[in-house]
């Protein structure tokens, strides 16, 4: 059965020409989901999602990390990670993203991410993609492929799923909290001391300048200030 879905009579290759582009007998759909185990998903070109061809399957494990997310967070691994896989022929090319997850859709319109959903969708957002809900019965490939893991026959041979960098995790977590775009230099530079020789002008009207505010007198110390007192008072 593997070699079978996996021969020429199964699998055709994307047509990624030019003349693809916005074809609507060629229209690129990406498949996905996730299980409790790990993700997986297929990449098919077509008319429609019932009369595309496949041309990959896609499976990962999760991390034992991974495995305790929640269930929108590991339904939002599954789309990234084949995303990221074959970013190479989706680059540059619209497609649609196909979910049976209906928390997917709704990240498009949260307003509070968590820095791991942020980063994801800061990811996705520089494809030409759209997501499409289908209902669990029609996405059976998918969710096969995201089973694999269970069975023991293929745990060993499926490569576990990777996620994004920490400084990427790190950046969306700070753009998160500041609720702005992260500079990649400071917006204000760092105030350079000057020397006291050099007069500063401070005020244009009062013909003030720093250099005269250096020569000033020095306030009284604790001795002097007695003395002065005493001066003060037989006067």
């Amino acid at each position: 059965m593997k070699e079978l879905i996996a021969g020429a009579e199964v699998l055709v290759p994307l047509d990624l020409s030019p003349q693809a582009i916005g074809d609507s007998e060629k229209k690129i759909y990406v498949v996905s989901d996730s299980s409790l185990s790990g993700g997986g998903g297929y990449i098919c070109q077509g008319s429609s999602l019932e009369k595309a061809r496949p041309a990959v399957y896609h499976s990962r494990i999760f991390t034992p990390a991974q495995t305790n997310y929640s269930v929108h967070n590991r339904e939002l691994l599954a789309p990234v990670d084949i995303v990221k896989s074959y970013e190479h022929w989706l680059s540059g090319r619209p497609f649609t993203a196909i979910t049976d997850s209906q928390a997917m859709l709704s990240l498009m319109k949260q307003k509070f991410l968590s820095p791991r959903q942020w980063g994801a969708m800061m990811y996705l957002s520089k494809f030409d993609m759209k997501f499409e809900f289908i209902s669990g019965k029609k996405n059976i490939i998918a969710d096969f492929l995201s089973r694999i893991a269970e069975r023991s026959t293929y745990r060993h041979d499926l490569p576990y799923l990777k996620e994004g960098d920490d400084y990427d995790a790190r950046a969306a977590a700070i753009q998160l909290r500041r609720g702005k775009i992260l500079l990649e230099k400071p917006a204000i530079k760092k105030r350079i001391p000057t020397s006291k020789s050099t007069p500063i002008k401070v005020n244009s009207d009062s013909g003030s300048t720093r250099g005269d505010i250096d020569n000033l007198p020095a306030p009284p110390t604790a001795q002097e200030t007695p003395a002065e007192t005493s001066n003060s008072g037989s006067t």
